[in-house]
């Protein structure tokens, strides 16, 4: 009996994360997750999450396993990477619902960039006005490192998107699931 396998006409790009010493290569599907039978399913990468400030509202378990790092973004980052095998670390800026300036912000996303032996993506709070303040700054202070950034919203990507590329980072554009607010975006984004 023979074989029925689909073939997808469309893919997803591989996209490499990181500086000298710290790639890796995430997604490159060309079919559907699982079904490696029918074409390449992509590079799968275990990130963890770091906060860029201490945790307040955490169960009591789970301080157990950060006890000694959760205080210190670097440290926490280094821990995930090194500790625990992250691919990725997946950096939440929690500070800005503290109103941290925004240099500072920026100053600690390069810290913990340089802390790790692996990619960072940096990942703002979702409101237009504050991930416009806070994410350029941050694209032109890691400039080189290749962050993949976000998230880009339709109402801010003029922004953020511009800064981030020219500095050589990837970004997250993030949309409602509107097939034409999506291909709106993603338009806008390719020129």
């Amino acid at each position: 009996m023979e074989k029925f396998l689909e073939k997808y006409p469309g893919e997803i790009k591989e996209l490499v994360l990181g500086s000298e010493g710290k790639k890796a290569v995430v997604a490159g599907q060309n079919t559907l997750p699982f079904h490696s039978f029918e074409g390449k399913t992509g590079q799968l990468k275990f990130a963890l999450e770091v906060a860029d400030s201490e945790p307040t509202d955490w169960a009591p378990w789970l301080q157990e396993f950060y006890a000694d790092v959760k205080s210190s973004p670097e440290a926490w980052a280094k821990k995930n990477a090194e500790v625990f095998g992250a691919d990725l670390i997946f950096l939440t800026l929690n500070s800005m619902e503290k109103d941290v300036p925004v240099e500072e912000i920026a100053a600690g996303v390069k810290r913990v960039a340089e802390a790790v032996n692996v990619p960072v993506v940096v990942f703002g709070l979702g409101e237009k006005e504050k991930d416009a303040a806070v994410l350029p700054v941050v694209a032109k202070m890691c400039s080189g490192l290749n962050l993949l950034i976000g998230p880009i919203l339709k109402e801010n990507h003029q922004e953020i998107a511009t800064v981030a590329l020219e500095h050589g980072h990837a970004i997250i554009a993030q949309i409602s699931m509107d097939i034409n607010l999506a291909k709106d975006l993603n338009i806008r984004l390719g020129k």
